[in-house]
């Protein structure tokens, strides 16, 4: 079943995210964070109140989504030219 998930991710696409709630759903989300990096995908914190994202370096972020990036650069570009818009809380992002 995990091998059906992973080849199921579109994995032509340059990125994913785990969030710790696969267990949930019937995943071993330690499993696919190994296919993953065995795949070429790097590790990364994404930031959205200061646009900012953090090499993780294989890790696996403690507090919220852990995004899987195979082209980094790509998504720098679309993070920084992306329209801000505002939250329901009145926050900008």
């Amino acid at each position: 079943m995990l091998r059906a998930f992973i080849l199921g991710l579109g994995l032509a696409d340059d990125r994913r995210k785990l969030n710790g709630s696969g267990r949930r759903y019937g995943f071993d989300e330690d499993a696919l964070h190994r296919d993953l990096l065995g795949r070429g995908f790097e590790t990364w914190c994404y930031r959205p109140f200061e646009r900012l994202l953090e090499p993780l370096r294989g890790a696996r972020s403690g507090a919220g989504n852990t995004l899987y990036v195979r082209d980094i650069q790509r998504l720098k570009e679309r993070v920084q030219t992306a329209p801000r818009f505002r939250l329901g809380t009145g926050a900008h992002i």
